[in-house]
């Protein structure tokens, strides 16, 4: 990550902060940073040119980024789908084709990520979220549109209701609903 502010100015910012703290603009920090050691401080505390530097640094809303890194965390590859897709056979003999494969594969991973949060909904992974398990397949929706479909291009719904049926059918039917589902 690049550096967003030297150790030097991060010091003046403190210490302007210091002198406004009756106005509400203290700059909160976890830790004791050093020259080599990067600070931790609350977002909502820093000046707008900082947060746009930070936003351009890491490409988007830090809170977007976090969002969409944590689903990404739980998604993991599945060898079982992807033999089953491999080696799925239509009844006319054909193959799936290649790229139908893949498309198939990570609706699968995305899938099993969706279990991993439903059945450890209470655990912190879900938390990490910032969401209450109410309404949570509108959050599983939302997170599911903010993938980033270079890295897993898929075709599923955007609509919470349509994607959590056709979660429901993977759950009963398994890999093959993803190819007549």
């Amino acid at each position: 990550m690049p550096e967003i502010m030297s150790y030097t100015n991060y010091e003046h910012a403190v210490k302007r902060a210091k002198k406004q703290t009756d106005t509400g603009k203290k700059v909160y920090t976890i830790g004791h940073p050093g020259p080599d050691k990067p600070a931790m401080v609350c977002y909502e505390k820093l000046d707008q040119d900082i947060k746009v530097l930070i936003s351009t640094a890491i490409g988007g809303s830090p809170y977007v980024i976090a969002k969409r890194n944590l689903i990404e965390r739980i998604i993991t590859s599945d060898s079982k789908a992807a033999d089953f897709f491999f080696d799925y056979t239509f009844d006319d003999g054909g193959h799936i084709k290649e790229d139908k494969q893949k498309e198939y594969l990570i609706h699968a991973w995305i899938f099993n990520a969706f279990t991993e949060i439903l059945h450890n909904g209470k655990s912190m992974s879900y938390k990490h979220l910032g969401k209450s398990l109410g309404g949570i397949w509108e959050h599983i929706s939302e997170a599911v549109n903010e993938l980033d479909t270079l890295v897993y291009p898929h075709k599923l719904p955007d609509h919470p209701r349509r994607l959590r049926s056709k979660y429901e059918k993977y759950v009963d039917y398994g890999f093959e609903s993803l190819i007549h589902g």
